[in-house]
C-alpha cells in the first residue's frame, strides 16, 4: 500500500434544514492516482433516524478516465455521530464477494466526474467522520482497475 493524502476539503448540507456546515475549508484537495476523496451527507429524514446516510465520493482530478470497484467492505468504527470508515473492494471480514460480483460494480470515472460508495453512521449531537479508500496494487492489476489509497480530511458537522 503506498503512502496517504489527505483531502483538505469536505463540506456537508443539509438541504431540508437550510443550513450549511463545512469543515475547515484551507486549501485544494490532495488526490493520488489522480483521484480524491470527500464525504457527501443526504438530509436527515423527518423524523431523524439513528442512522445518517453517507456517500464516500471519489473524484477524478485527472484528464483521463479512472477505473474504480464501488463495491467495498466499510470497515467502521465509532459510535454517537462519530465513526472512522476504510472502504475497500479486495479486504472483507467474510464472505468475500467472486471477482465476477465485483466485476459488476467497476465504474468508469470520467475527468472532473464523481462515483459514490454509500454508508451509514450512527446519529450523534455531532457528526464527525474520517476515512479512506484502497485498493491493494496486486488486487487493482488483477481487476484493472485504480490502486493505491486516498484519504479524506476529517469532517465535523452539526445536525439539528
Amino acid at each position: 500500500m503506498k503512502g496517504w493524502s489527505i483531502l483538505l476539503a469536505v463540506a456537508l448540507t443539509l438541504g431540508a434544514c437550510g443550513k450549511k456546515v463545512a469543515d475547515d475549508i484551507a486549501s485544494k484537495p490532495d488526490t493520488v492516482g489522480g483521484l480524491s476523496c470527500s464525504f457527501s451527507i443526504s438530509p436527515p429524514a423527518l423524523p431523524y433516524p439513528e442512522l445518517v446516510p453517507v456517500k464516500m465520493i471519489l473524484t477524478n482530478k485527472s484528464s483521463e478516465p479512472i477505473r474504480v470497484c464501488t463495491f467495498c467492505m466499510a470497515w467502521r468504527s465509532g459510535s454517537n455521530g462519530k465513526c472512522s470508515v476504510s472502504m475497500t473492494p479486495n479486504a472483507w471480514k467474510s464472505d468475500r464477494p467472486t471477482d465476477e460480483q465485483l466485476a459488476k460494480h467497476i465504474e468508469t470515472i470520467a475527468p472532473g466526474a464523481s462515483a459514490g460508495i454509500p454508508f451509514e453512521i450512527e446519529r450523534g449531537p455531532t457528526i464527525e467522520i474520517t476515512g479512506n479508500y484502497w485498493v491493494d496494487e496486486a488486487f487493482a492489476k488483477k481487476l484493472n482497475i485504480w490502486g493505491g489509497s486516498v484519504q479524506a480530511r476529517k469532517f465535523t458537522g452539526h445536525l439539528p
